[in-house]
């Protein structure tokens, strides 16, 4: 099948900006009066009144600078200026914003989709968003995102979050994840904590469940177990402790 590749590793590089601090001086001790064109005449130190007039307009050029980053702060729009401005909207108008977005982006159309009940399962789109991230085309060259694999369930969670759904979405998770480490050797330790923690997750989901749907679930969640067994990295083990745990002890 070929080499899996592994996740990739981010590593964040924060930056600093460095804002020189200019120099703040204390002339509380000294004669402060500006002196006047017959004082200078009379031989005040124009190289006091120049290193004044220098002060004074750095300090009002860090003034208005602070002002523009406040004023800067102060617009970015919260969701009570939006809620403000929907309010003028009228019914055709708010449809239209809702066509708008609805047409924006597949998300968009999966959360309206579902939050709506439309279509025939509200879960597909989602379970294609995992089975593409955690399960590629490896034959495509097509990489691996745990994190946007789990985006897809906590996207479904805002969009409708049904309890069943939110097993279900959790227990493909898992299978998906166990196949793909199964089927290619694949050796990367955050890939499995990855695993092992969603298991754990599918586990208290399940189990929240009406009994009658938690036995097919359960069922498939140790079939993740035994297909483990031939992965290492202790992750069987780990799954094991968190079925006696949750299972055995319910």
């Amino acid at each position: 099948m070929g080499e899996c590749p592994h996740l990739a590793h981010l590593n964040a590089h924060p930056t600093e900006a460095i804002r020189p601090v200019l120099p703040s001086l204390d002339r509380s001790s000294a004669d402060t009066t500006v002196p006047s064109a017959t004082g200078l005449a009379a031989g005040y130190d124009l190289t006091w009144i120049l290193g004044a007039a220098t002060d004074q307009a750095a300090r009002e050029e860090t003034g208005r600078s602070e002002l523009t980053v406040a004023s800067k702060t102060r617009t970015v729009p919260s969701w009570s200026d939006v809620k403000a401005r929907l309010a003028q909207f009228d019914r055709a108008g708010l449809i239209s914003l809702l066509g708008d977005l609805h047409d924006l982006s597949r998300d968009n159309q999966a959360f309206l989709n579902s939050r709506l009940g439309l279509g025939a399962d509200p879960l597909a789109p989602y379970k294609k968003t995992i089975s593409r991230w955690i399960y590629p085309d490896l034959w495509r060259n097509q990489d691996i995102s745990v994190a946007k694999a789990k985006r897809a369930i906590a996207d479904y969670r805002k969009a409708i979050g049904l309890p069943d759904g939110v097993a279900e979405l959790s227990v493909f998770y898992c299978e998906m994840a166990a196949k793909l480490a199964a089927e290619c050797g694949l050796e990367d330790e955050r890939f499995f904590v990855a695993l092992v923690r969603m298991f754990d997750q599918a586990l208290v989901a399940v189990l929240a469940l009406a009994d009658g749907q938690r036995k097919p679930m359960l069922d498939r969640l140790n079939a993740v177990r035994s297909l483990t067994e031939a992965i290492g990295w202790g992750v069987t083990d780990a799954m094991n402790e968190l079925w006696a745990e949750h299972v055995n002890s319910d």
